[in-house]
């Protein structure tokens, strides 16, 4: 059995961050409420993916409406200003943790991988 390559496990936990992101809000846009019935729903991290500390961190993720995600005037994408306030007004701990972990240092390696995929696999804790 060919061991897998960091790329291909990015790939599935990318998958699998998404996934889970929609699942933590419930399958329902943050700023809108809209459901993936009323309007396809998206994944969008906060601190860009490109931050590997945070990139399948669940705290660094947000269910939002194509609307809202990229469409609208006052949109993550259309404007990161609003969005900011946005945040700051509702999810004020999200920007706080945020601030906290973008400077983390991980380690780029399968098993680190392994470790995320894993623990995107387990079931949402309930408060």
């Amino acid at each position: 059995m060919r061991k897998p390559t960091i790329s291909s496990l990015r790939r599935k936990a990318d998958k699998l961050w998404s996934k889970k992101v929609k699942e933590v809000y419930g399958y329902k846009c943050a700023v809108t409420g809209k459901t993936n019935e009323e309007e396809i729903l998206n994944s969008h991290h906060i601190e860009d993916r490109t931050n590997l500390a945070l990139r399948w961190d669940l705290r660094n993720g947000i269910c939002l409406s194509n609307g809202s995600h990229t469409f609208r005037k006052d949109s993550a994408h259309k404007s990161p200003i609003w969005f900011y306030e946005w945040l700051k007004e509702n999810q004020p701990t999200t920007i706080e943790y945020i601030r906290q972990h973008r400077q983390d240092q991980v380690k780029n390696s399968v098993e680190h991988m392994q470790e995320i995929i894993a623990k995107l696999s387990e079931p949402i804790q309930q408060n």
